[in-house]
């Protein structure tokens, strides 16, 4: 109702589509385009939906969007069951092979009722429910025809360029970390820099379905407000779908044991996932979890989801648990990241049999632990002993950008002669290849400068 609501103070006020009305068309002009070439085999609502993802696309390759907001804007359409691309599965299996060229969809575009002679007017977001302009905004040929294409080649372009300054998006490893640390966390976090990508979006699901906190966006979808229960959490009314996200997987099989029974000793906590989620390892966090008491039960293939959590109120009960050192450190992470909340005693995380793995990433967790409150004491022969308590959420909390993205536009920069900065990513990232610059390409001859929160 409220959507009618609003089309009809719309066609109210604009009744001859002179402005404002010209809004209710946001994603038509591309699906319009996509629906010429494909009808009937997409309906008119699939081939908008596309159209929604390309005209935002648009208006960030134009600087009026940025990236947050098309993710956001990406994951909901998908939420509906709605396609985003041409190459969706879901388009290639009622389209086949079907391709539909620039130049077509160029072509159709030129008879859009919105244009104004030649020029095409498309509708812009400025951020998620707002628009550019109180109107269509016009945009040329090259932009549209750059963004419609499936792949653009890419000039060498004259040095002596201005600086630049890129942030790539945020780091996926710390994204999931700082959701599960704010969700446990006693009062309000804000974060920024979130990652917003299927992973984060599955974790976000799974922890707002244990009740584990609330959440809410700000900023246009740049600042996720989290209001942590501080470790009180409830069995989910369904099962926790995690598709094929790896690191929510591992992390919630132990904020899972944390769950208190309910007044229906029958009703129990199941992850799953997608066919391949259902391949990939989880036995070594399972066993770990067994041997302190927990009871987790493999409803399908052994060693792999889904998995079956009966709660217990002693939660997950504290003491030593054991680890081998050459498995990944997200299981690690998965117990370090829960071990405050352990009912009997503190917990003592043993790593047994040699050389850790990914040690960076275990470094990582505990470095975030202490900015909630809580400080992990490392001990010798990779043991870790972790206080009995809970988290106390910061006001704040930046999540980096993605030291990994954020090698490529560095190493352009070093390649063309130019000048980038990447903030966000400095000497005391958390995250190992913050180092790039400094390591690799300081010593092949560039000049870098490195602060604790930037790199140049």
């Amino acid at each position: 109702m409220a959507s009618v609501a609003v089309k009809s103070y719309v066609v109210t006020h604009d009744e001859r589509e002179t402005g404002m009305r010209g809004l209710l068309n946001f994603g038509h002009s591309i699906g319009h385009a996509i629906e010429g070439l494909v009808t009937p085999k997409l309906l008119h609502g699939e081939c908008v939906a596309i159209g929604m993802i390309k005209e935002a696309e648009i208006a960030r390759h134009c600087g009026f969007l940025s990236q947050v907001a098309v993710g956001r804007l990406t994951r909901c359409i998908q939420a509906y069951g709605l396609p985003v691309t041409m190459e969706d599965k879901f388009v290639k299996n009622y389209i086949g092979n079907q391709y539909c060229s620039v130049d077509e969809l160029m072509r159709i575009l030129r008879v859009d009722k919105k244009n104004v002679g030649s020029q095409k007017r498309i509708v812009m977001l400025s951020g998620i429910g707002k628009t550019l302009e109180q109107k269509p905004s016009n945009i040329s040929d090259d932009i549209i025809r750059k963004v419609l294409a499936a792949s653009v080649v890419v000039h060498p372009r004259p040095v002596n360029l201005p600086p630049v300054t890129l942030s790539p998006p945020g780091s996926k490893s710390i994204s999931n970390r700082a959701l599960v640390l704010a969700a446990l966390g006693q009062g309000t976090c804000r974060l920024t820099g979130l990652l917003h990508s299927d992973d984060t979006q599955v974790m976000l699901t799974a922890l707002t379905k244990l009740g584990a906190a609330t959440f809410e966006w700000e900023n246009n979808g740049d600042t996720l407000v989290v209001h942590g229960n501080g470790g009180k959490m409830h069995i989910p009314d369904s099962e926790l779908y995690l598709g094929n996200a790896g690191t929510a997987a591992r992390f919630l099989t132990t904020v899972s044991v944390l769950v208190p029974p309910s007044s229906d000793p029958a009703q129990k906590t199941i992850l799953t996932g997608n066919a391949r989620m259902k391949q990939r390892p989880i036995a070594p966090l399972v066993e770990a979890l067994t041997a302190n008491g927990s009871v987790l039960k493999y409803v399908e293939s052994q060693g792999c989801l889904p998995l079956e959590v009966t709660p217990f109120s002693h939660g997950l009960a504290g003491g030593e648990i054991q680890l081998a050192a050459s498995i990944s450190s997200q299981y690690v992470s998965s117990i370090l990241l829960c071990a405050p909340y352990a009912t009997k005693e503190p917990v003592t995380l043993v790593l047994t049999g040699g050389q850790v793995i990914s040690q960076p990433y275990i470094d990582m967790t505990i470095a975030m632990m202490k900015s909630f409150g809580v400080t992990v004491e490392a001990l010798p022969n990779n043991t870790y002993r972790i206080p009995q308590g809970s988290y106390t959420n910061p006001a704040a909390y930046l999540v980096e950008a993605d030291a990994s993205s954020a090698t490529y536009p560095l190493a352009i920069a070093a390649i063309t002669g130019t000048t980038c900065t990447v903030p966000n990513i400095g000497s005391a990232s958390l995250q190992g290849d913050a180092g790039f610059a400094v390591n690799v390409l300081r010593p092949m001859g560039c000049t870098v400068v490195q602060t604790e929160t930037s790199t140049t």
